[in-house]
């Protein structure tokens, strides 16, 4: 945060304006810390994640940003899950995307295509899989438990791409998980499962396993990730050529309708029950400026919703840079769109249906089940 408000100019012209920042080391910590602080009127400024962004708002934590200029330099798609009933109630912070990671040295020599619709990503895994040149087209590490749905969100991103309420629906008790369409999403993802696109050791690999055979072994040529493991892939370096291209998903047909899964990691709120409301709105300001974003870029390795030109991210983030500059309708991440329980519970149900131990009938009856549990 000093970084950011020395390079905005804010420290020169508030010289006597400090700004504490409470540290915390983990999203437990930081979510019970946060509402302790909200509750008790103890902070000015904080960023929601994203799963507490309606509860916030709801529970009347934000103050009203409405009109303020310095929004101007965010667009439209970045304030859009900040923006309730017509009122901004706070600025984006950093951006992450979910991609598929490639070989593309591999792909130049074998001949292989960056897909732009689901039947020509389908025919990629049908080719890659059945070419011997890897163990299996796709990996990752299933071992941790949230990783489970990297290799399938196309089917999951696919269904909120075609309703984008569809989950909400669910979570506000107007829809089912039993309910025909879902049994048939877990359907179609058995079926995909089952055909030998994923590595055959996903449940057992934690991250660095599947790191290391993408990027060193190469026993596969694609991995289904965000761009927050920009700065893991960082660590590892790799000795091919890398490249990322738009996540297609079933429904997608026209490269043009394209719906890219964005999701703004955090969002920075006034708190309403602030008494410095004035000042702090000025730290919004300064940290919206391009200097600042720069400034934040290069010190937290991160892509900004207000991009600065020059900011030095590493060369795995600037991978997602052209497909974020072609103008893509987004969505968030779908897995924020439903409860936290029940997201904990679909991630165990994977590993099961991996292993061919689940059915998509008991999957749909056990996500009803704990959303019910969890009311």
């Amino acid at each position: 945060m000093d970084a950011m408000l020395e390079a905005s100019g804010f420290s020169a012209e508030y010289p006597n304006v400090n700004v504490e920042v409470i540290q915390v080391y983990s999203p437990e910590e930081y979510i019970q810390a946060q509402r302790m602080h909200l509750l008790n009127g103890t902070v000015d400024i904080t960023a929601a994640r994203p799963e507490s962004v309606v509860e916030y708002y709801e529970a009347g934590y934000m103050a009203d940003l409405t009109g303020q200029p310095f929004l101007d330099v965010y667009d439209s798609n970045s304030l859009q899950n900040i923006t309730f009933d017509g009122k901004v109630m706070g600025i984006p912070g950093t951006i992450d995307m979910l991609g598929v990671y490639y070989n593309k040295t591999m792909f130049r020599e074998n001949g292989w295509e960056e897909p732009a619709t689901w039947d020509e990503f389908a025919a990629l895994l049908e080719t890659i899989r059945d070419s011997g040149v890897v163990t299996a087209p796709m990996v990752n590490g299933g071992r941790e438990m949230w990783v489970m749905i990297m290799d399938t969100a196309p089917f999951f991103h696919g269904m909120l791409a075609a309703d984008p309420d569809v989950y909400q629906r669910i979570e506000r008790g107007e829809a089912r998980w039993t309910d025909p369409q879902m049994l048939d999403l877990f359907e179609r993802i058995d079926a995909f499962l089952k055909q030998g696109f994923i590595h055959p050791d996903l449940v057992s690999l934690g991250m660095d396993d599947a790191h290391s055979l993408f990027l060193v072994r190469k026993e596969t040529a694609l991995i289904i990730q965000g761009s927050f493991f920009g700065e893991w892939f960082t660590s590892y370096g790799a000795d091919f050529e890398m490249g990322v291209f738009p996540m297609p998903y079933p429904g997608l047909t026209d490269p043009n309708d394209l719906v890219l899964p964005l999701l703004i990691a955090d969002h920075n709120f006034v708190v309403s029950s602030s008494p410095n409301q004035d000042i702090a709105i000025k730290v919004l300001e300064a940290i919206s400026t391009p200097e600042a974003s720069r400034a934040r870029s290069e010190l937290q390795g991160t892509i900004t919703t207000s991009p600065a030109p020059g900011a030095q991210v590493n060369e795995y983030l600037q991978l997602f840079f052209p497909i974020m500059e072609r103008g893509y309708r987004t969505l968030p991440f779908f897995w924020v769109e439903y409860n936290p329980a029940v997201s904990v519970q679909l991630n165990q149900n994977m590993q099961m249906m991996v292993l061919g131990r689940m059915t998509p009938q008991e999957m749909v009856d056990s996500l009803q089940a704990e959303l019910e549990r969890s009311r």
